[in-house]
């Protein structure tokens, strides 16, 4: 892990916070940004991450929303209006 996106990633690594990784592309040449898939799947043993599809956001915003989902009953009933069309 070189860049320091990958510094700050590594650093966010060590909190209790959950982890979404959103792999990207390098806008300038189209090509796949391999440090940012390996900076997601290299975290160490013990920091779980979800991880989503490539320049994926609003599916990492959907994974975001239905964790808090779990804690928070108008985000769940949100979520689904979302789901079903209804928003």
């Amino acid at each position: 892990m070189g860049s320091e996106s990958d510094r700050e990633i590594a650093k966010k690594a060590e909190t209790i916070l959950d982890k979404l990784g959103v792999p990207y592309e390098v806008p300038v040449s189209g090509k796949l940004n391999l440090d940012s898939i390996l900076a997601i799947v290299q975290l160490p043993s013990g920091v779980p991450v979800g991880t989503v599809g490539l320049d994926n956001g609003t599916n990492a915003g959907l994974l975001a929303a239905q964790i808090l989902a779990l804690s928070d009953p108008e985000i769940s009933k949100k979520l689904t209006q979302y789901r079903n069309g209804q928003l």
